[in-house]
């Protein structure tokens, strides 16, 4: 709020005109731009990206994250997770975009997909989909054909999932972990393409108790043997705003 106030007065044939000038700025910046990762964003709405780890070129191999309904791999089910970190205070999150690949409609043919995030437990999500550890401090299921979905083109079939959510999300400052998985009636395949950004930990992955694919039971790099990853990390986009760092009220006479 700016406010002036301009008094004049007579006293003893003498006039004085005094000016005062307050400035108050509290809560949210009232700037027209905001910076962001070097991107500028309207304060108005405007997104920019606040991450991203892009896909290798030409590389079209994945790491499996999928719910599995069915044989015959039902007690098989792998998730993938990759770390992001957020700077202080916080970022208001409005498009989470998935590079994905796979096998056949494996899309098209889901019930439901799936995304969370974690806390960060020192180098590994500490929590996973099947359970394990803390829970997610946000998740999210959708169909396929949910208003907020867009399925578009992954370097074979329909495999990149791009969220638009309806209502933001909003993360304080740190680090995070991301997984996104499919549940699929049909012995297709689903998972991230893989990304060499080398920022963070290494991505991690992780299979139910006692399934048949020989995947780690716990939270493991991808880079493990299996499933023996050729590149660190998994490849997804994070769109939103910054928010804004608040400014204390101070006053100018």
């Amino acid at each position: 709020m700016l406010e002036s106030n301009l008094v004049a007065t007579s006293s003893d044939n003498r006039k004085e005109c005094g000016l005062k000038l307050s400035v108050n700025l509290t809560c949210l910046v009232v700037l027209s731009l905001i910076i962001v990762s070097g991107n500028i964003v309207s304060a108005e709405g405007g997104r920019a990206v606040l991450f991203e780890q892009a896909v290798v070129p030409g590389d079209t191999n994945y790491i499996l994250s999928q719910d599995f309904v069915g044989v015959p791999f039902d007690d098989s089910d792998i998730f993938s997770a990759d770390d992001f970190t957020i700077a202080d205070p916080g970022w208001d999150i409005g498009i989470i975009h998935v590079d994905g690949s796979g096998t056949g409609d494996i899309l098209g043919n889901a019930t439901e997909l799936h995304w969370a995030i974690f806390s960060d437990g020192g180098g590994v999500p500490d929590g996973d989909p099947i359970g394990a550890g803390n829970p997610p401090v946000w998740s999210l299921s959708l169909t396929p054909t949910d208003p907020q979905v867009a399925i578009s083109a992954g370097p074979t079939y329909q495999t990149d999932i791009t969220l638009t959510l309806a209502t933001p999300l909003s993360l304080p400052a740190g680090t995070y972990w991301l997984t996104c998985w499919a549940t699929s009636p049909i012995a297709a395949q689903f998972g991230f393409q893989m990304s060499d950004t080398g920022g963070g930990a290494t991505a991690q992955v992780i299979q139910m108790p006692g399934g048949v694919l020989g995947f780690p039971e716990t939270w493991s790099p991808i880079t493990g043997t299996p499933p023996g990853a050729t590149y660190p990390d998994l490849a997804f986009r994070i769109e939103g705003v910054a928010v804004p760092v608040e400014l204390q009220s101070f006053s100018v006479e």
